[in-house]
């Protein structure tokens, strides 16, 4: 287990609905951006689970409108994919100040930290 701000991330075994790894404390809003992927539902339950609020994000959503959606919500973190590194690269210089930035993927990009798979 280790703290980044905030958020806990905790690492276990995928058993039946369960999840692997979860974004934990009670309370907070966790933002994901992602598309359909096997990810998405372990990260979906797993931030339920920690009793946290899920802020699902349109894939759509240019950069404006996720750093509008991340603000309204008063999101605590952010999971995005790889799709995303572009809009979400040109919010990290405000959006990394107010909320930790998770990247689901095999190359992390710098301004983000690597969610554990």
């Amino acid at each position: 287990m280790r703290k980044t701000a905030d958020i806990v991330i905790i690492g276990g075994g995928i058993s039946g609905c369960s999840t692997a790894y979860h974004l934990a404390k009670k309370g907070q809003k966790v933002g994901i951006l992602l598309m359909n992927c096997l990810e998405w539902l372990p990260i979906y339950f797993g931030i339920l689970k920690a009793g946290a609020l899920a802020v699902p994000l349109n894939f759509r959503y240019t950069a404006d409108e996720i750093d509008y959606c991340m603000h309204l919500a008063e999101a605590d973190a952010l999971v995005f994919g790889p799709e995303f590194i572009g809009r979400v690269e040109e919010l990290a210089p405000t959006l990394a100040q107010s909320c930790p930035l998770f990247y689901v993927g095999s190359t992390c990009p710098t301004f983000a930290e690597s969610y554990p798979l």
